[in-house]
């Protein structure tokens, strides 16, 4: 018959055996990025469904001025500006860093984008 090590406490960890490996489950932190980024995709859905409305699903003549898709553009982009950051913490480990790259390129992408239409609207306006 084979004798527990850990009973004798020949591993030098007594009767409590080794220490348990991490858990993979959610830890506070990820919960509270959990919960900010549902908070924070709420008004992006508004901000879609705003922009939606003003153009693809509106009736000619629906939104004359354009305000729904001037202040749904507004609402969208900050809301996703707001988002970028917290996706990554809800990841843990390599899925983390690979939702920081991911995270990191879609906002230098949005920068540049933002930057380009700005630069392109002064040195085109008469």
């Amino acid at each position: 018959m084979t004798e527990d090590p850990y009973a004798r406490g020949v591993t030098g960890w007594g009767e409590q055996g080794p220490p348990a490996p991490p858990s993979s489950g959610f830890t506070a932190g990820r919960i509270v990025a959990l919960v900010a980024a549902v908070l924070v995709c709420l008004p992006l859905a508004l901000g879609v469904w705003i922009l939606l409305t003003s153009t693809v699903l509106a009736a000619p003549g629906a939104d004359q001025h354009g305000y729904g898709l001037i202040f749904g553009t507004l609402l969208t982009a900050v809301c996703v500006l707001l988002l970028l950051p917290v996706v990554p913490w809800i990841f843990a480990g390599r899925a983390r860093r690979i939702a920081g790259f991911v995270c990191g390129a879609i906002a230098v992408a949005f920068v540049l984008l933002v930057v380009g239409v700005v630069l392109y609207g002064q040195l085109t306006d008469p």
